[in-house]
């Protein structure tokens, strides 16, 4: 998968990331993982890093720092990377849209309405 397109998942369920995992790879998307969001912006920080992500699958209900903590840093850097928010809480939504997300996704979603939105946003990997 050398120069596919790296999508970050920041998620704290391992069971979802791993789902995340396998679905991108099989679309011919590279990964990156962190499990809260404050491992998303230690990663996030990285510039060499980030200039390689070309998309930040975000949850937003995480423990340490939520998702909303990540996209306002983000916002505070100016470390413009799309991200798709996603929250089984509308309220945390609705919020995230307002921070400049490229997408919200509620929980439970299609997998295919995902992978249509990383297609759209990231490009085609091949």
């Amino acid at each position: 998968m050398a120069g596919a397109p790296v999508v970050l998942i920041v998620d704290d369920d391992a069971a979802i990331r791993a789902l995340l995992r396998e679905l991108l790879h099989e679309a011919g998307y590279a990964s990156l993982e962190a499990a809260d969001g404050l491992e998303a912006i230690r990663l996030l920080e990285d510039d060499a890093l980030r200039a390689r992500i070309c998309l930040v699958l975000l949850d937003l209900n995480m423990p340490r720092a939520d998702g909303i903590a990540v996209l306002q840093h983000l916002a505070a850097g100016r470390r413009m990377v799309p991200v798709v928010a996603m929250s089984a809480n509308i309220g945390q939504l609705l919020e995230a849209r307002r921070l400049g997300v490229a997408a919200a996704l509620e929980k439970p979603f299609e997998l295919d309405t995902l992978l249509a939105l990383v297609g759209r946003l990231c490009g085609d990997p091949s």
